[in-house]
């Protein structure tokens, strides 16, 4: 499955009454397919937005962006979006949101679909159960197999598990590692999360403070499935944190801050 990404030179700013606010600049990043890559910075800093670049939502105001070779021109089934908040149908059942998103195929095919990817994100038995009906890590396992039906080539996620509880967090985190060993996809995260990082990427991409710019780029050089109690592995969380401003305990570091580039 193709899902190779090559970003140049991006830069993106808002307007405000003030004028225009930088939130990207000067990111370049190449991803190759297959690659599990998690983005992590402050806050308000441009991560979100790189995503909505990539998905097709926003263009860039100078850079060029390609997948496979080929510039991003707007949104596609091969780029999937999850967001932060739940985007699933609330009006539809389980089965209902799977077989709206699906083109191409006949019902027939669209419900044994559905039912393969309830059962791939373990939700065996309530594929006739409504959003409200679901807990949170159920409605986030929805949300994934609705993206993953349509075997797009990228899956972006914005701070998917954020809400969710500590426990629903880890068995989601080792459920979607499981399901990208079967289904290969070239995977975006976003989060805050240095340990969710390490967990699940490949490789780390921390950005400065808006507008955003690469700081560092960490690799993750450990097999799946991780334990994250190893002493290499702590030396490579206690760099992240202060790549982030952090001392190695998580608390502030005014002293190894990152430079604010606005």
């Amino acid at each position: 499955m193709p899902g190779s990404i090559s970003a140049k030179g991006l830069f993106k700013a808002f307007p405000t009454p003030k004028g225009p606010l930088p939130v990207i600049e000067d990111l370049s990043l190449d991803i190759a397919d297959g690659e599990f890559v998690a983005l992590i910075g402050p806050s308000g800093c441009g991560k979100s937005t790189f995503l909505d670049i990539l998905a097709g939502f926003e263009r860039p105001d100078r850079g060029s962006l390609a997948v496979d070779g080929q510039p991003i021109v707007g949104p596609s089934r091969k780029r999937i979006l999850i967001p932060q908040q739940t985007s699933v149908f609330p009006w539809q059942s389980a089965r209902r949101n799977l077989t709206f998103v699906q083109d191409g195929v006949t019902e027939e095919e669209k419900k044994r679909l559905s039912l393969d990817y309830v059962n791939l994100v373990g939700l065996e038995g309530f594929d006739q159960t409504y959003p409200h009906q679901l807990s949170g890590g159920m409605l986030k396992r929805l949300e994934l197999a609705r993206a993953l039906i349509v075997k797009p080539d990228i899956l972006l996620m914005d701070e998917p598990f954020g809400p969710l509880d500590a426990l629903t967090r880890i068995r989601l985190h080792a459920e979607l590692l499981q399901i990208l060993s079967v289904e290969r996809h070239t995977t975006l995260l976003v989060t805050h999360d240095v340990h969710e990082a390490l967990y699940l990427a490949d490789r780390i991409v921390v950005f400065t403070p808006r507008p955003a710019r690469i700081q560092c780029i960490v690799d993750v050089p450990f097999q799946h499935p991780r334990a994250l109690v190893g002493g290499d592995i702590v030396r490579l969380k206690a760099r992240i944190l202060v790549e982030l401003g952090l001392s190695p305990d998580g608390s502030f570091d005014r002293s190894k801050r990152p430079a604010s580039g606005g």
